[in-house]
């Protein structure tokens, strides 16, 4: 299994009008992240989001885990956070990709 590990700082420009006073990463950022690591970590070239489903959320600073489980040219994620020595999923979806031959 394949993973991407990341971080949303404090002073993310993001983070500003989401929401003030009570700070909270947005899904979009979120996808963002499972996109980057998926091209990093994967070499795939994502062709359609299938699902995406948010079930907690990820507060700045906190350090986030993409996993991914691959099989054909689906790939499933789930995004997890380390919360009192606990394991918190805080999304998770499928994603339909085409792989490149290095990555298989």
């Amino acid at each position: 299994m394949n993973h991407h590990v990341f971080i949303v700082p404090a002073d993310h420009r993001c983070l500003q009008g989401h929401f003030p006073g009570n700070p909270v990463v947005p899904g979009v950022l979120l996808l963002s992240e499972v996109l980057t690591g998926l091209g990093a970590n994967i070499k795939a070239k994502p062709i359609t989001i299938k699902s995406a489903r948010f079930t907690a959320q990820l507060l700045p600073n906190e350090q986030a885990r993409v996993s991914y489980k691959i099989k054909d040219k689906s790939i499933r994620y789930e995004v997890t956070v380390l919360r009192d020595a606990t394991t918190v999923a805080i999304a998770s979806g499928s994603l339909t990709t085409r792989l490149d031959e290095s990555s298989q």
